[in-house]
């Protein structure tokens, strides 16, 4: 068996369907597919059923009596999987039809630890979204410091590569229990991995659909900044990762908690400020790491715990930010202008 698409699904009964039937691939013997249910309070098993049992041979479901969660479903995906190689599918996602052979023509070819490939962002009118990190992903191997720090910018996600299952067992790498938990995951196999290759060929298409925690008011949201930490704190135990990644995953970190307090409401009301407490913690244990870089403006603000300044000093610098962006835009045309009506108001010698 060389391949192991692993899927879990949690009430996701209006997808999960059609992404089981994205993961058949006709003809090909070379696979499997390993669903791992947990446990839904809507008509998701019933949804698996339905095209599981037209293919008894393919597919193996695992029925948890409780939600285990995302990550604890991948690792038991893993633990049963007999492929070489593990492909991570959302449930609520969908392989493209030449997503298992591009794959396989890649991995025939190279045999890397990793194989990065793209995706594209699918509505719920059908509409189609490049991945705006497609630029970044022409095809060829990424295996010296300066290119993983540059993959470590692109989208951090499980479901965006394939992993060859003696790198995972080596490393002995598995998915956290709590939310967010690809972003340890995907900096550990990009550091870690002994050969990456990178291909620009849209293989996922990566549903935007309401009602994911992404889009939610929610508490475990603080779940993002603990896993960061735990970026950090590896790099604290290893002095070879630190001084490679180090300041490079600090921008990312830094990046990532400041945009999950920013975008859609998703930190409660009221935990504002110890999540802003939280993430200049975070970043502390990074700045241990390397000659500490000057604190921004913003991580000082931040520092002082009050979301109500925060948010104040946050809408100044969007402001000034967009002042900056017209200036840079247009600061030709103004100056043409301003230099037009200073000599149509200052008299000729001849006058």
């Amino acid at each position: 068996m060389k391949y192991s698409i692993i899927v879990v699904a949690y009430n996701i009964e209006a997808f999960i369907g059609d992404c089981l039937e994205s993961c058949i691939f006709p003809g090909r013997g070379d696979y499997e597919v390993i669903v791992v249910y947990n446990a839904s309070t809507d008509g998701t098993l019933d949804a698996i059923r339905r095209v599981t049992v037209r293919h008894p041979h393919l597919f193996t479901v695992i029925e948890n009596k409780e939600n285990l969660g995302l990550g604890e479903g991948r690792n038991q995906g893993m633990r049963a999987a007999a492929g070489d190689y593990y492909i991570f599918v959302d449930g609520d996602d969908l392989l493209t039809p030449d997503a298992l052979p591009v794959i396989a023509s890649h991995i025939g070819r190279e045999t890397p630890d990793i194989l990065m490939i793209n995706f594209s962002r699918l509505y719920m009118d059908g509409r189609k979204e490049p991945n705006r990190f497609t630029k970044w992903l022409e095809q060829g191997a990424r295996n010296s410091v300066p290119e993983r720090r540059h993959l470590l910018q692109n989208f951090g996600v499980a479901w965006n590569k394939v992993y060859a299952r003696s790198f995972v067992m080596q490393g002995n790498l598995n998915f956290p229990t709590c939310y967010y938990e690809d972003i340890v995951w995907n900096a550990e196999c990009i550091m870690r991995a002994a050969s990456i290759y990178v291909i620009p060929d849209v293989l996922v298409l990566y549903r935007q659909r309401p009602g994911s925690i992404l889009r939610s008011t929610d508490i475990r949201h603080f779940d993002a900044i603990r896993q960061h930490r735990r970026i950090a704190e590896i790099l604290s135990r290893e002095a070879d990762l630190a001084v490679n990644y180090a300041r490079e995953l600090r921008n990312y970190s830094r990046k990532q908690m400041f945009a999950t307090l920013h975008n859609g409401g998703r930190v409660p009301a009221g935990s504002e400020g110890r999540f802003l407490l939280e993430i200049v913690r975070t970043l502390a244990i990074y700045d241990r790491l390397m000659d500490p870089p000057k604190r921004s403006l913003r991580e000082r603000v931040a520092s002082l715990g009050s979301f109500p300044l925060y948010r104040a000093y946050r809408f100044v610098d969007v402001q000034v930010t967009k002042i900056r962006k017209f200036y840079r835009r247009n600061k030709e045309n103004l100056a043409h202008g301003l230099l037009a009506r200073y000599r149509g108001r200052t008299p000729t010698r001849s006058e």
